[in-house]
């Protein structure tokens, strides 16, 4: 037996007050006295009835006495540990990470397997069938964002339906913000619990979480178990661009054991080349391959049947490094054309004064430098810019030419400011443009201060980067890391001219340029990562497999720039459709979350709580009078103050039939 409020022993002092009272207190014997010769008699009485006469057996002092002591006793709060039982409210939070779709050995059949998560739901469903067949269930889960499936639900059957609709997550796990969802849920119920139910792999920690309820964590899937991970794979032009390619790729043992596997490159649907790996426990290595056949898309697929699927496999494209038609307007900037040149760009330079249209050929995207406004105002210019990437520098917009401000350069964190940082760099003068009204198709990268510099963003599904400033009116051009910009430009306005999107974590946002001719938009998948579940070729047309496409967002009738990409590792395509019935196909990479690969790693998860239980803090609230109470296993403290109470009751029963049979004197 435990207490929470020791200084209430001192109300033990009341245990000699009652038996003072018991020796101070006169007794008498009512006597008839026939005679005055009998008052020897009555003061003989008083002589026995002295105040500090030896105590006489007393039944009522000893139920009395034993009242007080119960009294103390409950003002101290006293509790033992005991088995906890599932409260009132339940609270079950099941991880739906990537790392629960792990396979680990069944509990009841040991030549079985199944997924982590499959074991938590099973896990989770014979609590709500069992132990908490009586209590309200909530059920969260834990994904890319907190969600409540059900609420303080008391039919079964309902709680098994939410438990059994949970799919996992393959992105980014909200692991805190989940868990601060169910403290907030439980902060005024006294009688609730919260469980979680996890492989404990988190990447994020519970700092600054407070709960006022018990949290049990359930942990799920804890044998060891075989992983290698596919850490990074990529693919570039070799010497000879167009004809071959060189990949590189690097793979580590996330696992408990020696793996060793054979990993293929696949260019298309074609096998390129196989190579023969083994791995130590956390060992990592990367494998090259060289003089590969150019392809749109390649494939690194291992052979290795290990317990995590979803890093077994993973998608490259050629997209950076082929040569871009540029069409430059100038008057001359040889700073400039150089870089551009250096940046592996076709540069195609014309002056724009008495074109009336653009010259013949096909471009990957337009540069304006210093244009003079109305320089090209002809329709075949317009619909040039309206449907191709712009770099402006100093050029289509209005507005009236200042001194920069002295102030620190402020650079945003975009893909053209990579590895970018203005330092030193002098600027004589620049436009003032109005971001919301000018500019509003974009985002200020660069500014000096709070005056804008560069502006980058998308207008009608095509790129746009604005410079408010005169590259011959700085010496940025002398910069060592002017070349760079304009290979990050470069790279970025091109990207519509590219096969491919890169590379995503799987429910994420992403930024694709939609043509200003799309009417619809949709994601198709090509393959699925770990299933091996593909529609033919690599790059073939996608057929009836069970693959439903899913619709691209939109907004007001139009497909929005910002789309969440597929929650489902694997390879897609974004296919855009116009009002003719073209159709635009663009390839994108879903990944599974990198770090949930480690599915060995564990962290010792810590819920802080102010008081254990529903126990709470008596008096002034003097926290050197309390006892701060930790859980235990699978017990929880458990009050005995109604026990207390209702033994209190009883004995005062039993004084009130001792006193009215007389046996209060002896």
């Amino acid at each position: 037996m435990q207490f929470q409020s020791l200084v209430s022993l001192w109300f033990g002092l009341t245990l000699p007050a009652i038996v003072l009272m018991y020796l101070l207190k006169r007794k008498y014997v009512d006597t008839e006295v026939p005679s005055h010769l009998l008052w020897n008699r009555v003061l003989r009485n008083l002589e026995a009835n002295r105040p500090w006469q030896r105590l006489r057996n007393q039944l009522l002092l000893i139920l009395q006495l034993l009242i007080a002591v119960l009294l103390v006793l409950a003002l101290m709060q006293p509790w033992v540990w005991a088995k906890s039982g599932v409260k009132g409210h339940l609270v079950l939070v099941l991880d739906r990470s990537a790392s629960m779709d792990a396979l680990t050995p069944d509990p009841e059949d040991s030549q079985q397997k199944l997924t982590r998560l499959e074991l938590a739901k099973r896990m989770a469903a014979d609590v709500v069938q069992g132990e908490a067949s009586g209590s309200a269930v909530t059920v969260i889960s834990m994904g890319g964002q907190p969600e409540v499936l059900v609420s303080r639900e008391r039919k079964t059957d309902s709680v098994l339906a939410a438990l059994q609709s949970v799919e996992p997550s393959y992105g980014r796990t909200a692991y805190k913000e989940t868990m601060s969802l169910a403290a907030a849920l439980t902060q005024d119920d006294t009688d609730a619990e919260i469980r979680v139910l996890t492989d404990a792999g988190w990447s994020d920690g519970t700092e600054g979480l407070t709960f006022r309820v018990p949290v049990r964590v359930e942990p799920v899937g804890d044998a060891p178990l075989n992983n290698i991970a596919i850490v990074q794979f990529g693919v570039r032009n070799g010497a000879a661009a167009g004809s071959v390619a060189n990949g590189v790729a690097a793979l580590k043992n996330t696992g408990n054991s020696i793996l060793e596997t054979d990993v293929t490159l696949y260019a298309d649907s074609a096998a390129a080349e196989t190579a023969r790996i083994r791995l130590e426990p956390g060992e990592q290595r990367t494998l090259h391959f060289d003089n590969i056949r150019s392809s749109d898309v390649y494939k690194l697929s291992m052979e290795a049947k290990d317990d995590y699927a979803a890093d077994n496999e993973a998608f490259a494209f050629l997209s950076g490094d082929q040569n871009r038609k540029v069409l430059l307007l100038t008057e001359g900037n040889l700073f400039l054309e150089k870089a551009l040149q250096l940046a592996r760009a076709e540069v195609i330079k014309v002056q724009a004064e008495g074109m009336t249209a653009p010259p013949q050929g096909e471009f990957d995207l337009v540069v304006l430098d210093r244009l003079q406004s109305g320089a090209i105002t002809g329709e075949a210019w317009q619909r040039l810019l309206r449907e191709k990437p712009v770099w402006s520098i100093r050029s289509g917009y209005q507005g009236t030419e200042t001194n920069p401000p002295q102030a620190d350069y402020q650079i945003s964190e975009h893909p053209v400011t990579k590895y970018i940082r203005f330092q030193d760099t002098h600027i004589a003068k620049i436009l003032h443009v109005e971001p919301k009204d000018q500019a509003a198709w974009g985002e200020p990268i660069v500014s000096a201060g709070l005056q804008p510099l560069i502006f980058a963003g998308l207008e009608n599904g095509q790129p746009r980067l604005l410079f408010t400033f005169d590259l011959q009116q700085s010496d940025l051009p002398l910069r060592p890391e002017f070349p760079i910009l304009v290979q990050n430009a470069v790279d970025w306005l091109g990207s519509t001219q590219r096969a491919s999107l890169g590379r995503v974590i799987a429910g994420e946002k992403t930024d694709i340029p939609v043509s200003a001719q799309t009417v619809s938009a949709q994601w198709l998948p090509i393959e699925l990562a770990g299933t091996g579940a593909s529609s033919g070729s690599v790059t073939g047309k996608v057929q009836a497999a069970g693959q439903s496409p899913v619709p691209a967002e939109e907004a007001e009738g139009a497909v929005l720039s910002g789309q969440t990409v597929p929650n489902r590792p694997g390879l897609y395509q974004f296919v855009e459709k116009d009002e003719d019935g073209g159709e635009r196909k663009t390839y994108l990479e879903v990944s599974a979350d990198p770090r949930e690969s480690a599915i060995t790693e564990r962290k010792e998860l810590e819920f802080a709580r102010p008081t254990a239980g529903n126990l709470k803090p008596l008096g002034s609230g003097d926290s050197g009078s309390q006892v701060q109470l930790e859980e235990r296993e699978g017990e929880s403290p458990y009050p005995l103050l109604p026990w207390i109470i209702a033994l209190v009751t009883l004995i005062v029963v039993a004084e009130w039939g001792v006193y009215h049979r007389g046996n209060s004197v002896s």
